[in-house]
Parts: structure tokens; C-alpha cells; sequence
């Protein structure tokens, strides 16, 4: 095992490292040891939990799933531009068929890279990234199980969402029936009035209270925002890389939604909060997929 000194272009083989700038692949860099394995030798046992990723520079290696599969391949195949068997546990066993070197990283490094990609190199996140052929081929085999199966469920429609929707649509609901029910979401509450003391809507006074929030914001705002707020929060991923995807989903969806509130406003008898809501989930069969993987 050594760290060694690795030309960016090395680096620049390997998905999802050919998403970094230069200098991102230069800090990346020092994080990343390089190891040697003999012929015969185990890189990676099946069942595992490290946080690590492997990355095949030189040589060749045999993977072995639980079920016996197995795949030989070399440094210069398609295959081996991705990390080796990047699913934890693992589902593969990677054995060096002949002396092996490999590139390793702490997988949480890699995704606090990716996390601080911008926006538009976030949205061209894949699968194939990540995956090596066999996981890809067993998340979609699992996939269509639980789909022949009934066992996927689409994410339901967020509890505070529903609740603000029925409050408003009462004439009688006061801006403190409006406020007490929020409290059952302060995550929600703090996004509220941290919008009101925006520089939007800041005035002389800083709101501090949900109550003098939603006053101030006036009931339909409240009802969008909240709606946005909760819709927002069914697209995430406590795995960074697919966090790149979520996000890129959660922007066509926004976009979308503001494109049917406006053409909603000027067409009639349409009502631009559904059309609004029916962007926001336009995309949301994604979901089940994405938290699939």
C-alpha cells in the first residue's frame, strides 16, 4: 500500500471522477492510495461494508456474485471505468488474476465532491456511473420484482401538505389555525419565515413568528410555498451521487410547475394551484426508481 503522485489523466479514466475540474482531481488526489495485489489475491470479500471505492488501474481481476456469476475483466475494458463492486454490502467478490493495481478512496470524499458540483453537471448524473454491468443487472432484476410483485409504492403526498390544503379551503381557517397546524413541520415553518425576511419582503420589522408569516405572506403564497417546501423534500437521497439526480428531477419539476401555474392563470376554468401541483409531480414516478438503486 503507498500514496503515490497520479497524473490527472489517470484520474480522468474513471466515472464519476471525469466529472471533476483539475484542481478537484489534484485535491482528490492526495486522498487516494494506491495499492498492489498478487495473483490469487482478494481485493474485495463479498458481503463487506468498507466505504471504500476501487478503481482498476493496471492488471485484471475476476468478480463472483452470490449466486456464483462470474466476470473476468481487465483495466482497459469499459468495465473497469466505474468502481468495483460499488454496492455496500458488497454483492461481488473482486480476486486479482494477475498483479493488480488499484486506486482506493473513501467513498465519502468522492460524494462530497460531487455534492459541490454545479447545477448543470449535476443533472448528467446516470446508473452507469456508479455501477459496474452485474449490479446494474441485478437492480434491475430486483426492480422488476417488486414491480410484477406490487411491491413499489409512489411517495405519498407530504401529511402538511394535505393539512394546509383542507385548512385553506375552509373561508372560516385564520392565519393561527394556518400557524398551529405548521408546528407539526418546523422545518417547514423556518423555510416560511425565513422567505418572509427575505429581501423580497423584508420590511422594518423581522418576522419571527409562523403566524406573522403566513399574515404577511397571505394565505394562496402560504399554500404554494408549503406545497413547494414539502414536495421538494421527496426528492432526496442520503447517497450523494444519486442526490445529483433527485436534484436535477426536482428542477424540471419546479420548472414545469411555475410554466402550468401561468399558462393555468390565463386559461379558463383552470385552477393554477393544481396545475402548479400536477408540475411539481410530473416527475414523481422517478422516485421509487432512484431510491431502488
Amino acid at each position: 500500500m503507498s500514496t503515490e503522485t497520479l497524473p490527472i489523466k489517470l484520474l480522468q479514466q474513471f466515472s464519476p471522477l471525469n466529472k471533476f475540474s483539475d484542481k478537484e482531481l489534484v485535491l482528490l488526489s492526495d486522498k487516494i492510495e494506491v495499492r498492489r495485489y498478487i495473483a490469487g489475491e482478494c481485493i474485495i470479500e463479498l458481503g463487506s461494508e468498507d466505504h471504500l471505492d476501487y478503481f482498476l488501474a493496471s492488471g485484471t481481476v475476476k468478480l463472483e456474485s452470490f449466486d456464483g456469476r462470474v466476470k473476468q475483466f481487465d483495466a482497459s475494458s469499459e468495465t473497469a471505468k466505474t468502481a468495483l463492486a460499488h454496492l455496500q454490502p458488497r454483492k461481488y467478490s473482486v480476486v486479482a488474476v494477475e498483479v493488480c493495481t488499484l486506486l482506493v478512496v473513501r467513498q465519502s470524499v468522492v460524494e462530497a465532491l460531487l455534492k459541490e458540483l454545479p447545477q448543470d453537471k449535476e443533472v448528467e448524473f446516470n446508473a452507469a456511473d456508479v455501477y459496474v454491468g452485474h449490479e446494474i443487472e441485478d437492480i434491475e432484476a430486483s426492480f422488476l420484482q417488486d414491480l410484477r410483485t406490487n411491491n413499489i409504492a409512489l411517495p405519498s403526498f407530504p401529511d402538511i401538505a394535505l393539512q394546509i390544503k383542507s385548512l385553506l379551503d375552509d373561508d372560516d381557517t385564520t392565519a393561527g389555525d394556518v400557524a398551529r397546524a405548521l408546528t407539526n413541520d418546523p422545518a417547514i415553518t423556518v423555510k416560511l419565515i425565513k422567505t418572509c425576511n427575505s429581501a423580497l419582503y423584508q420590511t422594518a420589522k423581522e418576522i419571527t413568528s409562523p403566524h406573522d408569516a403566513i399574515v404577511r405572506l397571505g394565505f394562496e403564497t402560504t399554500r404554494r410555498l408549503v406545497n413547494i417546501f414539502a414536495m421538494k423534500e421527496l426528492f432526496r437521497s442520503k447517497n450523494q451521487a444519486l442526490q445529483l439526480r433527485m436534484s436535477g428531477l426536482w428542477s424540471d419539476s419546479r420548472e414545469v410547475a411555475t410554466i402550468s401555474y401561468v399558462l393555468a392563470e390565463i386559461t379558463p376554468k383552470m385552477d393554477p394551484e393544481l396545475a402548479m401541483l400536477a408540475g411539481l409531480v410530473q416527475n414523481i414516478g422517478a422516485v421509487p426508481i432512484i431510491e431502488h438503486l
